[in-house]
Formats: C-alpha cells, sequence, structure tokens
C-alpha cells in the first residue's frame, strides 16, 4: 500500500475525528449513520429527478520522489455510471480506470477496514489483482452523496490500470429538474468537505466543516470557500495542521455548476433535491496538486 493510500485510510479518517466536534482521534463515532433516501416528489414547482445521476472527476497520478511529491498526469470529468440498472441505488456507483471498471458502494458496518467519523464513513475494498480501493463517503446530505474514491493498483497485476494510482472525487443523486431551479435571487449554502493535498513533500488528507457557497441564480454564478481543513499527521496522530483554504467558482448552467477560478481549480458541481435545496461537486488543480468534493444544504434565510 503506497503513501497516498495511507494517507486517505489512517490519516484522513483521524482528520475526520479532529473536525466532527467529539471524541478523540481514536475513537470514531460508535452510533452508525442512517441516511434514507428521499421517497416521492413535491409539487411541480419544486420537481427533482426520480433517478440517481452524477459526476466524477479521475485523476490519474503518481509519486515520483520525495523532493517532488505527487504529479498529477491527467484528469477527466465525466458522467458517474449506476451500479443498478433502474439507477435508483444513491450509495453505489461505478467507476473505470484505464480498462477496468470497479463497483464502489457506500461503506457500511462489517465492511473491511470500515470506520466512521462525523458525517464520513470509509472502508478499503480488495478488488482483486492485488488492487484496493479506498472510499470515503460523506453523509450529510438528504438528495446526494459525495466524497472521494481512490484506487491503488499494481502495473504487473493488473495491465488494463492506466498509472499506479487514480483518484475519483463523486458527487450524485437525484437532480433538482431544471424547471424546478431558481431563476433570480441569491441563495447561501452550508456544509462540509473532504480535501487531498499532494503538493511537494506533502501528502495528507483533511476534512472541513466550513464549506460555504453562494448561488446568484440571477448572474448564474457560483462561489464557494472550504476553510478550517484539519489534518492529522501519520507518524504524529496528535499533531494537527491545516491546509490552506480553498476557493471556488463556476457557472451556473440549469441544474450543473462547471467552471475554472484564477488559480487554476476546476470546479464539477450539481444541484439536488427540490427547489435546488442541496449542491454537491467536486474539484481538483493539476497544477498545485489538490483535489476534493464537498456537500452543502441551502441555509434557511
Amino acid at each position: 500500500m503506497n503513501s497516498k493510500l495511507f494517507a486517505l485510510t489512517a490519516v484522513s479518517l483521524l482528520a475526520l475525528t479532529a473536525c466532527s466536534g467529539g471524541g478523540s482521534a481514536d475513537s470514531p463515532s460508535t452510533s452508525p449513520i442512517t441516511v434514507n433516501p428521499p421517497t416521492g416528489q413535491n409539487s411541480l414547482t419544486n420537481k427533482y429527478a426520480d433517478i440517481v445521476s452524477g459526476r466524477v472527476i479521475i485523476e490519474h497520478s503518481d509519486w515520483i520522489d520525495d523532493q517532488t511529491g505527487w504529479e498529477i498526469y491527467d484528469y477527466e470529468t465525466t458522467d458517474l455510471a449506476a451500479a443498478d440498472t433502474q439507477k435508483k441505488d444513491l450509495n453505489s456507483f461505478k467507476i473505470t480506470s484505464g480498462k477496468t471498471t470497479y463497483v464502489i458502494h457506500m461503506p457500511k458496518q462489517g465492511d473491511k477496514d470500515f470506520k466512521q467519523y462525523g458525517n464520513f464513513v470509509v472502508n478499503v475494498v480488495d478488488m482483486g489483482n492485488n488492487a484496493e480501493v479506498a472510499n470515503t463517503w460523506g453523509t450529510n446530505l438528504s438528495y446526494a452523496r459525495y466524497g472521494l474514491a481512490y484506487g491503488d493498483t499494481d502495473h504487473t497485476q493488473d495491465p488494463n490500470a492506466k498509472y499506479s494510482v487514480f483518484y475519483g472525487m463523486f458527487h450524485q443523486g437525484y437532480l433538482t429538474d431544471p424547471a424546478g431551479m431558481p431563476t433570480a435571487g441569491t441563495v447561501n449554502y452550508k456544509g462540509e468537505a473532504i480535501v487531498w493535498n499532494g503538493q511537494p513533500n506533502i501528502d495528507e488528507t483533511g476534512i472541513s466543516k466550513n464549506a460555504t457557497f453562494v448561488a446568484d441564480f440571477s448572474k448564474k454564478q457560483f462561489t464557494g470557500k472550504i476553510s478550517n481543513i484539519n489534518v492529522i499527521e501519520p507518524d504524529q496522530y496528535s499533531k494537527v495542521t491545516t491546509i490552506p483554504d480553498i476557493s471556488l467558482a463556476g457557472t451556473i448552467v440549469g441544474n450543473k455548476v462547471t467552471g475554472k477560478n484564477a488559480e487554476g481549480t476546476v470546479i464539477d458541481a450539481g444541484f439536488y433535491g427540490p427547489n435546488a435545496a442541496e449542491v454537491a461537486g467536486s474539484f481538483v488543480n493539476q497544477e498545485k496538486v489538490f483535489e476534493g468534493a464537498f456537500g452543502a444544504k441551502k441555509v434557511n434565510q
């Protein structure tokens, strides 16, 4: 298992505790999260899809050396494939790296290496061919899911792998019907995010409970800030560090958000539930070598 996978499983999981508002670094929550998918739809003006759909930014990378750190070779943004033919399962999807397709399920108690920290659940799945996939899912939303799926593969065992590592930053759920989207006004959203930072001499993952966003539906502009991203170092579990704040910006087109800000951070997001009740998305910065996913609910106004 290489260092990036270790950072995701051993480091980021403990980082989640640091942000979850309770417990110590070695005391995960003991009460499993139960999140029921929504049933039915509201009135016509508040419609949302009755099938699950989503998007994923698939990034391929490799560890170069201690001075260079991680290098993102490429990334692509694509529709997320449903794991079930009816497209009704909010808690699973398919992800493809190279010619290899993995079926990913939201972690649950009893899974290998299952952990629960606040609103995040994590496990490691043995995919065969000497490959493992680590899942981190955010469960603070009712109409959507988001998170990271990280695959650590061995070229000698899996010739279909494009690189030794892929990272899928995903979001999926019940998209707001375009006819039910707000057309004017400004709406604030607040939620959480998970971030991986792989700059030279750095390999760390953390979460933020301070992910705030503003959707200006009149101007079709979307902006956000992810701050207080707390991290715990792998060799010093009691030492909490902080990843710098991340800014996001994009354009609202229908029920989606896409864009790239001045710092080169790409965003891909969607509005979910009735009347754009929630927003979830993914982001990546190839030059600065960081990536992540977020999910937020509309703030009562």
